[in-house]
């Protein structure tokens, strides 16, 4: 499943707490329930903010504000700033594969998956998912010079995007054709569509990444 290779979650998560390798049982009071409820409404703030504000400007009392909530509910929730990045990062990505990967998987060939990918992608950047646009987009510039755990699980993600892409164009079998090379150019139509609408109000990027994309698979296309 592309959501797994994206996120590089490789378990299948439910309502059982495995610990120490044991299962246990899972509490049958509401606790549990209330606190992903809990987690959910902050981290749906969260990438919205990080979003417009950078994954720097994610702060416990800003968030508390914004939702209308104690600040110590959040620091209970998650207990350092770097915690709260991580899983708004997390996050972002599960929205992220809903929106995109996960429609791809409906192709019955290769590339009629990276025709859907790319449906969606430019769907996903038009659809205004998060205010700021892109979130990986925009948190990539934002980290692209910084050091630690935050910026490498952006590298990470943004590497396992431009993977993926890579392998759709390996499927196809051609062997004369530079997956990677490919993938770079594809990936180049989203950024160029998402830097024209977010930052220069450009509504016709967004087309022009669709065509550019398109243009991509015709040539794969008319390699076979």
């Amino acid at each position: 499943m592309f959501s797994d290779f994206f996120t590089g979650k490789e378990t299948i998560r439910t309502n059982v707490c495995i610990v120490g390798g044991m299962a246990s049982k899972p509490t049958t009071d509401g606790r549990r329930e209330r606190g992903q409820k809990s987690r959910k409404k902050v981290l749906e703030a969260a990438v919205q903010l990080a979003s417009t504000d950078g994954l720097t400007g994610l702060r416990f009392g800003v968030l508390a504000l914004l939702i209308d909530v104690p600040k110590s509910s959040i620091s209970a929730l998650f207990k350092t700033k770097e915690q709260l990045q991580l899983a708004t990062i997390d996050y972002a990505a599960d929205l992220v594969n809903e929106q995109v990967m996960m429609r791809a998987q409906t192709a019955t060939t290769p590339l009629g998956q990276l025709e859907l990918l790319g449906t969606a992608w430019f769907d996903y950047l038009e659809g205004n998912t998060f205010e700021g646009g892109c979130f990986f987009v925009a948190a990539a510039a934002e980290m692209d010079g910084q050091v630690g755990a935050v910026r490498d699980a952006i590298a990470e993600a943004n590497g396992r995007w431009l993977a993926y892409l890579a392998l759709c164009v390996d499927n196809v079998g051609i062997r004369t054709v530079d997956g990677a090379e490919v993938a770079f150019r594809l990936n180049s139509a989203g950024l160029g569509a998402n830097f024209g609408k977010q930052l220069l109000d450009d509504a016709a990027s967004i087309e022009r990444g669709r065509r550019l994309w398109a243009d991509e698979v015709q040539r794969l296309r008319d390699s076979q």
